[in-house]
């Protein structure tokens, strides 16, 4: 099993870090042989959420948290079972102990294109991190 190296302290606090490396080998260790890494981005943005104010009322108050969401893009050989084996890996994201209880959900696009004249198969998966994770 890889282990990242870790290269020092963050200087932000401990509550707004976030460690993509173990995040980056799960979805390294759980991609299917039958396809390629094409693409990884991450995005970063603040959204608005909902907490318990602190003066012991029902009532709530709107802070920014910050919301990622993870592209992870693969793409195959038509001889392949591409599609069942991105639904098998999409499973095992969600049912993974490191990624299952962040992710607010994962979905799966397909698309197909030529290259070189042969038909191939890409494949978006877009793991939605619950906001503040």
């Amino acid at each position: 099993m890889f282990t990242p190296p870790v290269w020092g302290k963050s200087a932000l606090p401990s509550r707004t870090t976030f460690k993509w490396s173990p995040i980056l080998v799960t979805v390294v260790e759980n991609m299917p042989e039958s396809v390629v890494l094409t693409s990884l981005e991450v995005e970063v943005k603040t959204v608005k959420k909902d907490v318990p104010k602190n003066d012991g009322s029902n009532d709530t108050k709107k802070i920014d948290v910050p919301a990622r969401v993870m592209r992870v893009k693969v793409s195959g050989a038509p001889q392949c079972d591409c599609d069942g084996a991105v639904r098998d890996f999409q499973g095992r994201l969600q049912a993974s102990a490191l990624l299952g209880p962040r992710l607010e959900n994962i979905r799966v696009s397909r698309d197909s294109e030529e290259v070189e004249g042969v038909d191939v198969f890409s494949y978006e998966i877009t793991c939605v991190f619950k906001p503040g994770m």
